[in-house]
C-alpha cells in the first residue's frame, strides 16, 4: 500500500480540543480570557473565522492545515497560493503583521514580496513557509536563531525577545546558498529545509545536537553553562551509518556525485527536541535529544549527527521498507510500504518507554491516510471512514471523543472521557472520511471530504450531523498588542547584521536519569494529571 497524498482536492475544516490561545499550558493571568475545550470535532463555519471562505466553492481551495507537536498556532494553506494563520502570536509567529497576541480567527499571512505558499512547519513560537519558488520565509520568535535570518538576541530573562511579525525572506539561503527549498521542518528553537538535490540545511539553537552540526553548543559563561545557536542555515555533511562509521559529504561536488552511501533526504521531520528524517534508500536517519529512547537506537544518548536507525536498514530490501515519518514532541511513528506502522519513543511520561521501534499491532489492517501526533495525544485518519486516537492525559479534546462518558466514577462522579491510552476509534467521526489531519499542543484541526464528494458516496448524511462552530462573533480577541517584542523587519534586520549576536542562556546542565532524559529538558511535556507547559 502506498500511501495517499495528504493534501486534499478541496475540503471541509474540522476543529477539536481547546481554542484557549492564549492561557492554554501557561500559568499566567491574562486581562481577556477567551476559549473553550471543544471535545467532539466540529465543522467551522462563518465567513470570519475561515478567512473570508464564505462558500463552498472557497472552501474548495483548501489544501492543508498545519501545526506542530508543541506549537499552538496553525496554517492553513489553499490552492490559490494564500495562507491563512490562527492561534498564538505571541512572538508574531503567525506572520499576520500585527503584534496582537493571538488570532482567534483564521487571518491571511503577509508576505511582503508576494509569491505562491505551498507548505508550512510550525515551531513553538515561530514558524516557516514554503514558497512554490523554493523560497523560504520566517516569522515569529528569533531569540535562538531558529528564523534563519543572521540575526538573534540573547533570550536572557528580562530582555526583549526580536520577532518578525511578517515573514522574513531567508535570502542568504535562497540568494548566497543557491538553495531551492522542498519542504520546511520546525523544531521547539530551531529548523530545518530540505533542497531540492536531497541535502538538509539547519538553524537555531544547538541544543542537545538538534542541528546535526556535531555540537550541543555548551560554553561556559560567566555563572552558568550558556548553548551557542546558529542564526544562519549551515548544511548537514557528516553522517553516521548504523555500524557507527563517519562518512563525509563532498562539498566540492554536487549531491549527484556524492558517494551513494551519503544520504539524499526525502522527507524530515521534527519532535520538540529531536530530528528524523527518510532518505531516498528509505534508510531513517535521527538525531538530537535521546531521553527516553525517541530517536530508536536502542539508547537514550544524544545524536549529535544524523545516525541510521539500524531496524530500518533490515526492512529496506521488500515492501517493509518505509515511506513515510511522523514525530510528536517525544516519540516518532513510520508507515511502511505494506501499511505497517511503528514506533519509539514516550508518550505518557509516567510510563515505559520504546527505545527501539515496535509495530502497533492495534492499527494492523487499517489503511491509513495519515497519522499527526501532538505533546502526547495522537490521531489516525484511515481509509472506510475510520478515525483512531489515543493518549494519556492531561487531554483537552484533542482526540476528538466527544461527551462519551466514562464507564467508571471519579468521586461519585461520571467523567467524561478526554483520553485513552490505547488505541480507540472515535465514534464521532463515525461515516466520516478523513483526509489529512494537523496536531498541535492541544488542539486538532482535520481535513473531510467535501459534503457534496461524502454524499455521492452515501456518506453525506455523516457530515451534515457533524456539530457546527463559528468564531465570527470573537474576532477582535486577541487584539492587544504583546508588550516586550522588538519588531524585525527587513530595515532592522539589514542594520543588525553587524553586530556579534547574542548567546542563548541555557537553565543549566544536569545529571542524566536513568531515562535518559534530563529533569530540564521536558518543559512542553507534562506528566500525568499535570499541566501541559508550552
Amino acid at each position: 500500500m502506498v500511501r495517499p497524498a495528504a493534501a486534499a482536492e478541496g475540503a471541509e475544516l474540522l476543529f477539536c480540543g481547546s481554542y484557549k490561545w492564549d492561557t492554554q499550558g501557561r500559568d499566567r493571568k491574562v486581562a481577556e480570557e477567551f476559549g473553550e475545550e471543544v471535545l467532539a470535532p466540529h465543522r467551522l463555519t462563518g465567513s470570519i473565522t475561515l478567512g473570508g471562505l464564505s462558500t463552498a466553492s472557497d472552501r474548495n481551495l483548501v489544501r492543508r492545515v498545519i501545526s506542530g507537536p508543541v506549537a499552538a498556532h496553525a496554517v492553513l494553506v489553499l490552492a490559490d497560493g494564500r495562507a491563512l494563520a490562527i492561534g498564538r502570536n505571541t512572538c508574531g509567529e503567525l506572520g499576520i503583521g500585527t503584534p496582537r497576541r493571538f488570532a482567534p480567527v483564521f487571518m491571511p499571512v503577509v508576505f511582503s514580496k508576494g509569491g505562491r505558499c505551498v507548505g508550512a512547519a510550525c515551531g513553538r513560537t515561530h514558524t516557516l513557509f514554503l514558497m512554490e519558488n523554493g523560497d523560504v520565509y520566517a516569522s515569529g520568535a528569533n531569540d535562538a536563531g531558529q528564523l534563519g535570518i543572521g540575526s538573534r538576541g540573547t533570550g536572557s530573562s528580562g530582555s526583549t525577545v526580536p520577532a518578525a511579525v511578517t515573514p522574513i525572506r531567508l535570502t542568504h539561503l535562497v540568494e548566497i546558498m543557491g538553495v531551492r527549498a522542498i519542504q520546511v521542518a520546525c523544531g521547539e528553537q530551531f529548523s530545518l529545509v530540505l533542497a531540492d538535490d536531497g541535502s538538509l540545511y539547519a538553524f537555531g539553537t544547538h541544543r542537545d545536537g538538534v542541528l546535526g552540526l556535531g555540537t550541543t553548543g555548551e560554553v561556559i559563561g560567566k555563572q552558568r553553562m550558556e548553548v551557542e545557536s546558529e542564526p544562519l542555515p549551515r548544511r548537514i555533511i557528516r553522517f553516521i551509518r548504523a555500524d557507527g562509521t563517519l562518512i563525509a559529504l563532498d562539498e566540492s561536488k554536487s549531491m549527484a556525485e556524492q558517494h551513494e552511501d551519503i544520504p539524499r533526504f526525502m522527507q524530515v521531520v521534527c519532535g520538540q527536541r529531536h530530528v528524523v528524517a527518510l532518505d531516498s534508500q528509505n534508510r531513517v536517519w535521527s538525531w538530537g535529544f535521546g531521553g527516553y529512547g525517541r530517536l530508536g537506537h536502542r539508547t537514550p544518548n544524544d545524536e549529535l549527527r544524523p545516525r541510521s536507525i539500524e531496524f530500518f536498514e533490515r526492512l529496506r530490501g521488500d515492501r517493509r521498507r518505509c515511506i513515510q515519518l511522523f514525530a510528536g514532541a517525544s516519540c516518532c511513528y513510520a508507515l511502511t510500504e505494506m501499511g505497517a506502522v511503528y514506533f519509539w519513543g514516550i508518550t505518557k511520561m509516567t510510563g515505559e518507554a520504546t527505545v527501539s521501534p515496535q509495530m502497533l499491532y492495534d492499527l494492523h489492517g487499517w489503511k491509513i491516510r495519515d497519522i499527526a501526533v501532538g505533546i502526547s495525544s495522537t490521531m489516525v485518519a484511515c481509509d472506510e471512514c475510520a478515525t483512531i486516537a489515543w493518549g494519556p492525559s492531561p487531554a483537552y479534546g484533542e482526540m476528538g471523543f466527544g461527551e462519551t462518558i466514562v464507564g467508571r466514577t471519579f468521586g461519585g462522579k461520571t467523567g467524561v472521557l478526554k483520553s485513552s491510552t490505547q488505541p480507540r476509534l472515535v465514534e464521532t467521526l463515525k461515516g466520516v472520511q478523513v483526509s489529512q489531519l494537523a496536531m498541535g499542543a492541544f488542539f486538532t484541526f482535520l481535513l473531510i471530504l467535501p459534503e457534496d464528494v461524502q454524499a455521492s458516496e452515501g456518506q453525506g448524511a455523516a457530515v451534515r450531523a457533524l456539530p457546527t462552530l463559528s468564531w465570527d462573533k470573537h474576532a477582535g480577541a486577541g487584539s492587544q498588542r504583546t508588550s516586550g517584542l522588538m519588531i524585525l523587519d527587513s530595515n532592522s534586520l539589514s542594520s543588525r547584521r553587524g553586530r556579534k549576536p547574542g548567546k542563548l542562556k541555557s537553565r543549566g546542565t544536569s545529571a542524566a536519569m536513568t531515562t535518559g532524559a534530563r529533569p530540564d529538558s521536558e518543559p512542553s511535556v507534562g506528566a500525568s494529571g499535570k499541566k501541559r507547559r508550552i
